[in-house]
């Protein structure tokens, strides 16, 4: 299946954006957390793009939007921790 057949189009690729948002979420790129969940996330994106479930730019654009939400969520996470500690 090429990446055009799909009825729902592609872009940008949710699965892209799910987990590379999880990877950001969970630990960011400090630490030994983010980074493994970040290589797991690259692995499975590049297997996207090798089985032409996804074009190279939907991949790009899914993880940029999931990055984007990761680390919002994050951040808010941390506020709300800071204003309940207080």
């Amino acid at each position: 299946r090429r990446p055009g057949d799909r009825a729902d189009g592609g872009f940008p690729s949710r699965h892209a954006a799910a987990a590379t948002s999880i990877a950001s979420a969970l630990g960011g790129r400090r630490t030994g957390l983010g980074r493994l969940t970040g290589a797991i996330a690259a692995v499975g994106l590049l297997g996207r793009v090798t089985s032409a479930e996804h074009e190279p730019a939907d991949i790009v654009a899914g993880a940029a939007l999931g990055l984007a939400l990761g680390r919002l969520s994050r951040r808010s996470v941390f506020r709300l921790e800071r204003i309940a500690s207080r």
